[in-house]
């Protein structure tokens, strides 16, 4: 069953700006009076501007002023893959079937029809079905529809027909608007002039642009007040821009995640689909091993607040350092902890090249389904040194979905990196948007280390780690910070 829709993801917690005032006033219409304003609706637009954010809104909306329409909310890859079902099991007519009582129908990301033509056409007689009935269609895409490639000229043409409109990334004032809004709904203080330091940040859309902002509010906790603005240029002495950015903004990624379970988590999982057992983390991995100093103290929290809230705080946890700063013992141990507290949860930890190993063993034994499906029922998925899959699109396209498969469902992801997400240039950009999205933490280097837990096996980062001590009772109870501290203290 597919999720809820994110009831957050409304009009009312979409903040307007020059770059996406029309795509909203051409939304309330759709969602106020469906297949009657603008059909279809096709927005399009690069990651981090708001396209799923609005379709969402339509369907809310629409449900709300009508509770008995039914609202179908899907992505390009899923119609292909339903489509491919419905023939592989001689009855294609299911395909149509399935949406023939859909009053809104939203297909999110139809840039992935690109090449499809059996469900281009499929889609075709949908659309002309569904139109013909006064029925509402919603799209989006990362480019203009006439600009997808390989795309049948009778859909492209019946897309042409309603309303297409672009959503330009945010400005300088917009994206100040959206801190400020996050702010206030998180009860985060900040000196004057911080919140302006951030939206001049060189964040690649305003996915990273929140997981700056997470990283303040967890620097602040850790210390127990609020940032300076000097704090904050040092905090992110890496990301500093010498001005705003411009009206016009650089080209971002292109695809979203629908918060909640939307649309953007891909390919469908199979139903009742045998699954494997999950590969788990290194037990010598031993959270009450680790120990650090002071430069540690956001990695302990952010540690300790996972383990108490998996999937609440900071999904994605994104850590990164050079080969022997330890990122790979703390996952590790990370997973550890968290089997520890939540026993019955599924946690799935594994390395970069562990994965791209098991897509391809899966492809050869005609076993991707299984693969698939036991990676997406992770309630916790650790993936250990992520650059592996650098230059393997296929690989890289499976961990997108599964990320979104699991953030859809309350899951926790955690990744590791020898370098910053937004420094993966060899990942799709869609992919590396989501690393920022959450919290990304730097491990210091190895030069700072004292005493070292083992190796991890099976991992890349093989090189001796930094041990830490941790309070185990305190750990239980998941709390940390300045009321009580998780750790002992420094050795």
């Amino acid at each position: 069953m597919r999720p809820p829709l994110d009831r957050t993801l409304g009009f009312d917690t979409f903040v307007v700006g020059a770059s996406n005032r029309l795509a909203v006033a051409a939304s309330r219409a759709v969602a106020e009076a469906p297949g009657t304003a603008f059909n279809p609706l096709c927005l399009y637009g690069a990651s981090g501007t708001g396209k799923t954010h609005l379709v969402t809104a339509i369907a809310l909306r629409a449900q709300a002023a009508a509770p008995g329409m039914r609202v179908e909310v899907t992505a390009g890859e899923e119609v292909t893959e339903r489509l491919h079902r419905a023939i592989a099991t001689g009855a294609p007519q299911h395909f149509a079937e399935a949406y023939a009582d859909v009053d809104l129908l939203v297909v999110d990301d139809v840039q992935f029809l690109s090449g499809q033509h059996e469900t281009q056409s499929a889609l075709l007689r949908l659309f002309n079905r569904l139109q013909g009935a006064g029925r509402q269609l919603v799209l989006t895409s990362d480019r203009p529809p006439s600009e997808i490639p390989d795309v049948d000229q009778r859909l492209l043409s019946r897309l042409a027909g309603g309303l297409v409109v672009d959503i330009g990334p945010p400005d300088y004032e917009l994206r100040l608007a959206i801190l400020r809004n996050h702010c206030e709904a998180r009860a985060i203080a900040t000196h004057p002039g911080t919140l302006e330091r951030i939206a001049r940040l060189d964040a690649a859309n305003v996915r990273e642009l929140k997981g700056a902002l997470n990283k303040l509010a967890a620097w602040q906790l850790a210390e127990g007040r609020t940032a300076t603005v000097e704090e904050v240029d040092a905090l992110f002495v890496d990301r500093r821009a010498a001005t705003p950015p411009s009206p016009v903004g650089a080209v971002l990624p292109a695809a979203f995640t629908l918060g909640g379970g939307g649309p953007d988590g891909g390919e469908s999982e199979p139903d009742e689909v045998d699954t494997d057992p999950f590969p788990l983390p290194d037990p010598a991995c031993d959270p009450a091993a680790l120990d650090e100093g002071r430069s540690m103290q956001l990695p302990r929290r952010a540690f300790a607040d996972v383990v108490a809230e998996p999937g609440r705080r900071y999904t994605p946890l994104f850590v990164h350092g050079p080969a022997g700063c330890g990122k790979s013992f703390f996952v590790h141990a990370l997973g550890n902890a968290l089997l520890e507290r939540w026993p019955a949860r599924a946690v799935a930890c594994l390395s970069g090249e562990a994965f791209v190993e098991g897509y391809v063993a899966a492809l050869q034994a005609g076993t991707v389904d299984r693969w698939r499906a036991t990676l997406r029922r992770a309630d916790v998925l650790i993936l250990d040194d992520v650059q592996a899959l650098a230059g393997k699109a296929r690989s890289q396209e499976e961990l997108f979905h599964l990320f979104n498969a699991v953030q859809a469902r309350g899951g926790q992801v955690v990744l590791t990196s020898d370098r910053p997400g937004r420094a993966l240039g060899e990942l799709a950009d869609r992919l590396r948007s989501r690393f920022e999205g959450g919290l990304a933490l730097a491990l210091p280097p190895r030069g700072t280390r004292d005493r070292v837990p083992p190796a991890v096996a099976g991992g890349r980062d093989r090189s001796p780690a930094p041990r830490w001590v941790v309070d185990r009772e305190a750990l239980q109870l998941g709390r940390m910070g300045v009321e009580g501290r998780v750790m002992e203290g420094y050795r």
